[in-house]
């Protein structure tokens, strides 16, 4: 499973909000899929992909995991989250102790 995420950093003219889109590969077929209003307003194009990462792709990865382990799909290792944003990216590796903890 492979997960792509890409946000439009203050996207919406008339509040400034961003919206956060993911999708979620299985086997190069698309699985599952959210492209949505963020409720706050970001202040930088890292923040925006840090809430997409961790408010909702994350989320929705550790739920696909444990569907896919009742189906006798398991996968082994950790999820793949494909960031094209640097700042995120390097945040992410800063962090990625706190991240270890939740993969299972």
């Amino acid at each position: 499973m492979l997960a792509f995420i890409d946000s439009d950093y203050a996207g919406d003219e008339e509040d400034s909000k961003s919206t956060s889109n993911y999708v979620f590969l299985l086997s190069s077929r698309v699985v599952s899929w959210m492209s949505k209003k963020q409720p706050v307003v970001a202040l930088s194009t890292t923040e925006v992909e840090f809430i997409v990462v961790a408010a909702a792709c994350v989320r929705q990865s550790m739920w696909m995991r444990k569907v896919s382990r009742n189906l006798n799909l398991a996968q082994e290792g950790s999820m793949i989250i494909m960031c094209v944003n640097n700042s995120t990216i390097k945040t992410l590796k800063k962090s990625s102790h706190a991240w270890k903890k939740h993969t299972y």
